[in-house]
């Protein structure tokens, strides 16, 4: 009977030492998986910084051309 009752407490000895390894294996792949999720935000941010960047240069060039030409048109008309 002592012998039985010892099984039984090694058995659930066992399997409550197995509960927190499962666990942790279970964390090390949500951290994995979020650090990749992370990663690819972050690049995705990146670009949109960067497309954002050309974007803005590229309309203040069309907005100085444009000031250019008015002045240029002002100019014509006013030495006209």
């Amino acid at each position: 009977m002592d012998v039985e009752l010892l099984n039984a407490a090694f058995e659930n000895f066992t399997k409550a030492s197995k509960s927190p390894e499962s666990y942790y294996e279970g964390l090390q792949g949500k951290v994995g998986y979020l650090t990749a999720e992370l990663e690819k935000k972050n690049r995705e941010l990146n670009e949109a910084l960067e497309d954002a960047a050309r974007n803005k240069r590229h309309y203040v060039i069309i907005t100085l051309s444009s000031v250019v030409d008015s002045a240029a048109l002002l100019r014509g008309k006013i030495d006209g």
